[in-house]
């Protein structure tokens, strides 16, 4: 008899495969690889959920499960091989059961499980030889798809109204339509472009700091009271700069308040403005396409959360942000696609 314990690897997630009842799949999520499995190898694991013997995992597999001691022996040894049963934790192997126990604690298994099949991805760098790499892969980005989305704007907007430029605005001291014409300027207009060697088109540069210079962080505002700016909801454009009306009709702009009753409901003053952030993916997806990318458009929105915030502060404002939204009623009413463009928060200024 053989003393040795084996166990289920714990990064293993078995699923069951869309081609049949009898057809399951293994997810290694420390090596990235899924394996095809019968339903008397899934069996053959759930009994290795806790260590056991070789000779009792046989004993089990013939009395629980009815498999002859030749066939449940071939299983064994092929999940061996697979790495889907062990005898002994890897690393990897180790760093998910830490892992998962530590974030587990916080309600975040899934995000465990993301981590670990994507901590080791390769990225560039930002040395010399990391942006020599960069620029490399824009360059076949680019050959296989031109890189041209720069600015949003709505063809359909019932007016435009321009806005001042950033770079040289003395910040009122009242809430008014000119204070907040001037903040959402400060964050979301075009300071300058800036020249790639990839694409004859330009990059735009804002006063905060994005990716690979991709700004892909859309402003809407939302004028509540405002002397000076009837109410209604504006697409900030960033091109001109502009604020765009894009509707004022009661029935629409319910479906706007629909969307926004978590900030409503939770902010300490009475806001005369509300700005809304999204996010247009695929500005970010066309120059990041490594794992875990996901995190540089909340830093995006991040940074043009605070600089409004810095700026209404700086003018006596007071501001309240609310990430948790109807995304889908603010989408509908605006009109976007949430596949295309999603709803990240919003920031009340009163």
């Amino acid at each position: 008899m053989c003393s040795e314990l084996l166990v289920a690897t714990p990064d293993v997630h078995i699923r069951r495969s869309s081609n049949g009842p009898d057809n399951w799949t293994a997810e290694r999520l420390a090596t990235r690889r899924d394996y095809r499995l019968c339903k008397e190898a899934v069996a053959i694991l759930v009994l290795a959920d806790m260590p056991i013997s070789r000779q009792d995992l046989l004993c089990e597999s013939e009395r629980d499960l009815g498999l002859p001691l030749p066939l449940a022996s071939l299983l064994l040894d092929q999940l061996l091989a697979a790495g889907l049963l062990c005898s002994e934790l890897t690393p990897l192997s180790k760093r998910w059961v830490d892992l998962t126990a530590s974030w587990s604690k916080f309600g975040w298994e899934e995000s465990a499980r993301y981590f670990l099949s994507t901590f080791d991805s390769e990225f560039a760098q930002g040395d010399d030889e990391g942006r020599h790499e960069a620029a490399l892969r824009m360059r076949r980005y680019s050959s296989e798809e031109p890189d041209t989305l720069r600015f949003k704007q709505f063809a359909n907007a019932k007016w435009s109204k321009p806005l001042p430029q950033p770079t040289s605005i003395v910040l009122a001291k009242e809430l008014s339509s000119t204070l907040i014409e001037q903040v959402v300027s400060i964050a979301f207009a075009q300071t300058c472009a800036v020249p790639i060697a990839w694409s004859a088109i330009p990059l735009e540069a804002r006063t905060s700091p994005s990716g690979g210079c991709r700004h892909p962080t859309e402003g809407y505002l939302y004028v509540l009271d405002l002397p000076g700016l009837p109410k209604g909801c504006y697409h900030i454009n960033s091109k001109g700069p502009s604020l765009d009306l894009l509707f004022d009709e009661p029935e629409s702009l319910a479906g706007l308040d629909r969307g926004l009753v978590a900030l409503v409901g939770r902010v300490p003053f009475t806001p005369r403005a509300i700005v809304i952030f999204s996010t247009v993916f695929e500005k970010n997806m066309y120059r990041y396409r490594e794992d875990r990318t996901f995190r540089t458009v909340h830093m995006d929105v991040g940074h043009l959360i605070a600089t409004i915030e810095c700026v209404a502060r700086e003018a006596g404002q007071q501001t309240f942000v609310q990430y948790s939204l109807d995304d889908g009623a603010i989408e509908q009413a605006i009109g976007l696609n949430f596949l295309v463009e999603g709803i990240q928060g919003a920031l009340a200024i009163g």
